[in-house]
């Protein structure tokens, strides 16, 4: 999508300063689009997970420098000669190329929820030392991003916090918004994977369907902007169209409008502080009927508040929520456990926390690690019942 972006803005902005140049890609196994993208972007260096297949592409690429697993996302993350990592990797082998980069003085463009998750004291510290940016782009935290910027902010957060009342971040529901709770043992992955409004990837579907993703939200709202989690609320939005807000302590309310368009907050991070002519539809108002808002269900509340309080709870407790749902949705999928389970998983992994100071990247891999090995050993123990 990030390719989309940059192809529609080096091709039809005409006012914009400079053109955008692609100098690394990162891919997993889907080698047929990838060959597309390297021909269409010529980039430098090119990640992909295993190493046969970066063998198999330097033969059609000689002059590629290709790289692989984690020691080539690192490689790349490292680069020294670019303005913007975009970092939209999915789960936890997220954390480790955002760490890089930070380390690296690098600007991040940072999609990966695990790496503010789970080590956002810790990176915020390395970005303040390097005096470098994170710049969001998850489409709710560019929302709130771009209400504190304004129409000509040039800075990250360019209001007095001491005005703010709260940030509200919306949602949609999910797929099972209206589901009676007790209907939810039955459902199929493919089911939880049919969000009604974004077309996401199977990780961050399921999260919505359980609002594990809107509570992992919560805590990177924390921690990008320096905001007290306990004014950061949650409203259901089923339109979609409002992607958060800002309520200031006299009262008024600052909103981000737009279609649910994924290039909209991709864009925004790579042209800020400019804004640019783009691609996606544009938001009529005269065509929607109604925008709907309603407070989350008792049940829902519950959960989000577990996520809540990982922000003051410390870095085991964030380490754990990471590595106990990555491995429920992932058992999910694999149909070795319910879709009501993975909530029972993420608490069992609360229940087993022991916290410890962690105080850095490999400190952080292994308490994931740690809550993998519980985890897991709890879903044996659901799959054995």
């Amino acid at each position: 999508m990030t390719l989309d972006v940059i192809r529609n803005l080096n091709t039809n902005s005409q006012d914009f300063l400079c053109k955008f140049n692609i100098l690394g890609l990162s891919a997993g196994q889907n080698l047929l689009i990838l060959t597309k993208q390297i021909q269409e972007f010529s980039p430098n260096i090119v990640c992909v997970k295993y190493e046969q297949d970066a063998y198999k592409l330097k033969q059609k690429f000689v002059h590629i420098d290709f790289v692989h697993g984690k020691l080539g996302l690192e490689k790349l993350a490292s680069q020294s000669n670019c303005d913007l990592i975009i970092n939209s990797i999915s789960g936890i082998h997220g954390i480790n190329p955002t760490f890089v980069a930070a380390e690296h003085g690098q600007k991040i463009a940072l999609a990966n929820k695990e790496s503010i998750v789970a080590g956002g004291e810790i990176l915020n510290k390395i970005i303040n030392i390097n005096n470098n940016k994170i710049l969001p782009l998850d489409s709710e935290h560019s929302a709130i991003w771009q209400c504190l910027n304004g129409a000509h902010g040039q800075k990250l957060c360019n209001v007095n916090k001491k005005n703010i009342k709260k940030f509200i971040l919306t949602a949609s529901g999910g797929p099972f918004k209206n589901y009676n709770i007790n209907n939810l043992k039955a459902v199929t992955p493919e089911q939880a994977c049919h969000h009604p409004i974004w077309p996401m990837g199977p990780k961050i579907s399921i999260d919505s369907a359980t609002m594990a993703n809107k509570g992992f939200e919560i805590i990177e709202a924390a921690f990008l902007f320096d905001f007290d989690v306990s004014k950061i609320d949650v409203v259901i939005h089923p339109e979609s169209i409002v992607h958060s807000m800002i309520e200031f302590i006299d009262g008024s309310v600052l909103a981000q409008m737009s279609t649910p368009d994924m290039h909209l907050p991709i864009q925004y991070a790579l042209t800020f502080p400019n804004r640019m002519s783009s691609s996606s539809q544009q938001l009529d108002l005269t065509r929607i009927s109604s925008l709907n808002f309603e407070s989350p269900s008792t049940d829902t509340n519950e959960f989000l508040l577990i996520f809540k309080t990982a922000v003051t709870s410390g870095p085991s407790y964030c380490c754990a929520l990471c590595a106990a749902d990555e491995l429920a949705v992932d058992a999910f999928l694999r149909n070795s456990i319910k879709f009501t389970d993975i909530k029972k998983v993420i608490n069992h992994a609360i229940k087993n926390i022991i916290h410890k100071n962690i105080n850095s990247l490999q400190e952080i891999i292994d308490e994931i690690n740690n809550f993998k090995l519980i985890s897991q050993e709890f879903i044996n123990f659901i799959k054995n019942k």
